[in-house]
């Protein structure tokens, strides 16, 4: 089934107790516009479901950058350089302004180490390292480090690779706010515009209705992207589609 290719880039990869990989993806961004997410080609490839890979396939073909495209097709509004999974990229509705979670903690935050830790050095230089970039029309705005969006890291979890900063996020095209909770109880909220920091407060894990408002978010736009891959890949190939399976929450 082609609408398999949104759950080969996320959930499968966790449950087969491996880490995931770049691959592509797409998602719609409003009534206009769909953001692309070109991934690692060789990784594509050695993907086990062919119907995958011809997916992989065809997205590179039809999408030469990752980017913000027309929804109705055309060139790209403005490219971008670098990869993050779907649930990394806030792409605001306006076609102009972009958020980025950076780094690779992505790929073992389902595989924490249950209080082990990570030499400090490691720590440090992760620490120092961006957490989040913001963009206008593909041009960096403004980048903050990890560091700079805590309060105490020793309270952060840590996997065999990285330290597990991110707790959620969330964009409001309504109030023009991104929202950043952190592992150890922070909330820092940023106008998505500018990149400016408006705000740095107790929140986070430390808010139990944070939690379970990020995750619900989260699985829609897993659901938005499963649906619009299969509207503009799948059913040109499927005479008589059947519903997608429901998919698991994150």
């Amino acid at each position: 089934m082609r609408t398999l290719l949104a759950l080969l880039l996320l959930a499968p990869a966790a449950r087969a107790a491996v880490f995931p990989e770049p691959l592509g993806w797409m998602k719609p961004v409003g009534d206009r516009w769909v953001f692309v997410q070109l991934g690692d080609a060789a990784k594509e490839d050695a993907v086990s479901s062919p119907s995958a890979r011809r997916q992989f396939a065809e997205l590179r073909a039809k999408y030469p950058a990752t980017g913000l495209y027309p929804r109705d097709g055309g060139a790209a509004a403005w490219t971008l350089t670098g990869y993050a999974p779907i649930d990394n990229v806030f792409p605001s509705t306006d076609g102009v302004h972009l958020v980025r979670l950076e780094g690779t903690a992505w790929r073992t935050q389902s595989f924490p180490m249950m209080g082990r830790r990570l030499p400090p050095g490691d720590v440090g230089d992760q620490l120092d390292a961006p957490a989040l970039t913001f963009f206008a029309a593909g041009k960096p705005l403004a980048q903050y480090p990890v560091r700079e969006l805590l309060v105490d890291p020793d309270k952060l979890p840590h996997t065999p690779e990285h330290v597990l900063w991110a707790a959620g996020s969330a964009l409001n095209d309504a109030t023009g706010k991104f929202v950043q909770f952190t592992q150890d109880g922070q909330k820092n909220v940023f106008t998505f515009r500018t990149g400016e920091r408006l705000e740095k407060v107790a929140g986070g894990l430390a808010n139990p209705i944070a939690g379970r408002v990020l995750s619900t978010a989260a699985g829609l736009s897993l659901l938005l992207g499963v649906g619009w891959l299969w509207w503009a890949f799948g059913r040109k190939n499927s005479p008589n589609p059947t519903p997608s399976p429901a998919l698991p929450g994150r």
